[in-house]
């Protein structure tokens, strides 16, 4: 596959809702309203007692990470509220969108490590 020469292909529009500019540093998810808000910083979606807590969402706009795009690892009490995360900050249309050919999925399964969901292999 390739990038379309007259879309935003690959790079979904610019916006990965996984990453916060820098507004996650030294948040803890003790401040953080719960259930977390779409707004709420990424700390506050990633509280985990366990790995079977955590599940992989998109932070990609158009593409999955099985075809260029991210995901990161979060509370799977909290997918609705990612969606609705999702819905507010994509505002692209996806269609006619190529997304690239590159496998960029984890490695393994989300995993709970010192209280919070992170992508499998971390650590």
């Amino acid at each position: 596959m390739g990038r379309d020469a007259g879309t935003d292909a690959g790079r979904d529009s610019g916006i990965d809702a996984g990453r916060d500019s820098g507004t996650d540093a030294g948040r803890d998810a003790g401040t953080c309203p719960l259930p977390p808000l779409p707004t709420s910083p990424m700390a506050c979606f990633k509280p985990c007692l366990s790995d079977v807590d955590c599940v992989y969402v998109s932070t990609s706009c158009c593409c999955s990470c099985a075809s260029g795009g991210a995901s990161v690892a979060i509370n799977a009490s909290f997918e609705s509220i990612w969606a609705a995360r999702m819905a507010g900050m994509c505002t692209v249309d996806c269609r006619g969108v190529l997304c690239m050919d590159v496998y960029l999925c984890p490695p393994g399964p989300p995993v709970c490590i010192a209280g919070q969901c992170l992508e499998g292999g971390a650590g």
